[in-house]
């Protein structure tokens, strides 16, 4: 080797003797000064969650009104039905209060009233509600007996029953709601040849199915 390759090696030996190699994320190789001067400059990056924080308070927030709102209207009569509860004075609106003695309170669910409305047939209940716009609560006596409700709340006809125009009243779609209007339509065609001396039988038909939420989509 000639005096200035000598030169070259030396001055390369002392480079790499003041330089410790280190690998950053696999892709750069850098002295070691180095990588802590950038580690310490490197801004550093942060997410704010305050928004959406913010919004999840607001929906908790939202939620227990909601629960307050409905805790204070209590449990309320939301069907009385006809030849049960509506012909011993209950009616839609009347907020419960008492059951054989049970006091209803805000952490009373549903489930646990209607636990305690059912039994026996043959047994009574005694219902305490309370109803806007009278003072004091109002206790009833009804006994549980199997319900049968029928969809078909009234079949008649409109105007003089000679002209054959019939009227059903339809509440629900239940398991029986089909063999009821039919029921009801012969019974109408029926009083319809009666009243017309069998000239006519039924010439039309109105279904009236104002407030029916439905019901099985087989009837």
């Amino acid at each position: 080797a000639t005096p200035r390759d000598l030169e070259a090696i030396q001055k390369s030996e002392e480079a790499e003797s003041n330089v410790e190699v280190v690998s950053l994320s696999n892709n750069k190789l850098l002295p070691d000064e180095a990588v802590r001067d950038n580690a310490n400059t490197k801004p550093k990056k942060t997410v704010s969650t305050s928004s959406s924080d913010d919004e999840d308070d607001e929906g908790e927030v939202e939620t227990r009104k909601l629960l307050e709102r409905v805790q204070k209207k209590g449990i309320q009569v939301v069907s009385a039905f006809e030849g049960y509860a509506f012909d011993y004075g209950m009616r839609v609106g009347d907020r419960l209060v008492g059951v054989d003695g049970t006091d209803i309170t805000p952490k009373t669910s549903v489930e646990d009233v209607r636990n305690l409305l059912r039994g026996e047939p043959g047994t009574s209940v005694e219902v305490t509600f309370e109803r806007e716009g009278v003072e004091g609560p109002q206790t009833v006596t009804i006994p549980r007996t199997i319900v049968k409700i029928n969809d078909v709340k009234l079949a008649t006809f409109v105007g003089d029953p000679k002209d054959g125009v019939g009227y059903i009243q339809l509440s629900g779609f239940a398991s029986e709601t089909g063999r009821e209007v039919r029921n009801s339509i012969l019974a109408l065609q029926r009083a319809a040849e009666e009243a017309s001396g069998g000239t006519r039988s039924l010439q039309g038909l109105i279904l009236d199915m104002r407030g029916n939420p439905g019901g099985l989509l087989t009837s």
